[in-house]
């Protein structure tokens, strides 16, 4: 019985979780965002935007790194609920419209 529970429950949990069209769009805006923004005058690759953005989503924390820095304790994108994508995706686009970012057709 506990067997079958946790089957169904890994079940819904697999269902629940974001879509590969969503996992497209977003890196088709990331594209986007580092082609175009300059952040604090660096030129970031779509991996680095997408922990900036996960950070935000899932408000993570960043700790003193070992040998100095920063180091940001982040989550992959991969565990994300369709919902917290969808959230992810809207505060993309939000930030690169604050940003005068020109989409890409990329993303439809």
């Amino acid at each position: 019985m506990e067997e079958n529970i946790e089957r169904l429950l890994g079940q819904v949990i697999k269902k629940n979780r974001r879509s590969v069209s969503q996992n497209s769009m977003m890196w088709a805006l990331l594209g986007d965002i580092s082609d175009q923004v300059e952040w604090h005058g660096q030129r970031l690759s779509k991996k680095d935007w997408k922990w900036i953005f996960t950070a935000a989503i899932r408000k993570q924390r960043m700790v003193p790194g070992i040998e100095g820095g920063m180091v940001y304790l982040g989550e992959p994108t991969s565990g994300m609920s369709k919902q917290e994508m969808a959230d992810m995706l809207d505060l993309i686009m939000s930030f690169g419209s604050d940003h005068d970012v020109v989409w890409s057709d990329q993303h439809e």
